[in-house]
């Protein structure tokens, strides 16, 4: 179904949808509508983006997010600070929740600024877990997981070829814990 501009507008309207429009110049666009709102990324730890390809798309994602406005925050489930990343990540404007007092205290910090979080983005299984229960107690924040690849899935073909009980077992386990995460998120990319 085809629809108009005014309609467009309305349909995003009632639905609630974030849309991106991306202007790969970086400059300012009067038919650009900017992301508002607060997001929460959270992965294993901060992106090393010369390291891997992985981290340098997320790099890649939390740039775009903040050059078209929007409050990124970034948890790393290790806590650790990584120079020169988490400066470099910093000097875009991004607060990385990191050190010794943040790994002491995330729950905490949860209750008192969950409220101001908008969308949380997940990045894989673990992490996920580790923080997946403080992100639906403390906040009503949208989730968004990024399923980068099926964990289970690629374990139960090392069992396979292995022929290895213990590897599959982890590959059941990841399994339960993926259809988890897939069945309480709000958005799922792939």
């Amino acid at each position: 179904m085809l629809l108009n501009k005014k309609e467009q507008n309305e349909y995003k309207k009632s639905q609630h949808n974030v849309c991106i429009d991306i202007n790969m110049s970086g400059s300012e666009s009067s038919n650009v509508d900017r992301f508002n709102g607060t997001l929460l990324f959270v992965d294993y730890a901060i992106p090393m983006y010369d390291k891997y390809s992985g981290s340098r798309t997320i790099f890649m994602y939390i740039e775009l997010l903040v050059k078209n406005g929007m409050t990124v925050k970034f948890l790393p489930a290790d806590f650790k600070r990584i120079e020169p990343y988490s400066s470099e990540i910093n000097e875009l404007g991004i607060e990385t929740l990191d050190g010794n007092e943040f790994s002491e205290n995330w729950e905490d910090w949860f209750q008192a600024y969950g409220k101001e979080i908008d969308y949380v983005f997940f990045n894989k299984p673990e992490p996920t877990l580790k923080f997946f229960k403080a992100v639906k107690n403390y906040t009503n924040a949208a989730i968004i997981y990024h399923c980068c690849d099926l964990h289970y899935l690629r374990l139960r073909r090392e069992a396979e070829i292995e022929g290895d009980e213990k590897v599959q077992a982890e590959a059941d386990r990841f399994e339960k814990l993926e259809n988890y995460i897939f069945e309480c998120s709000d958005v799922i990319l792939t």
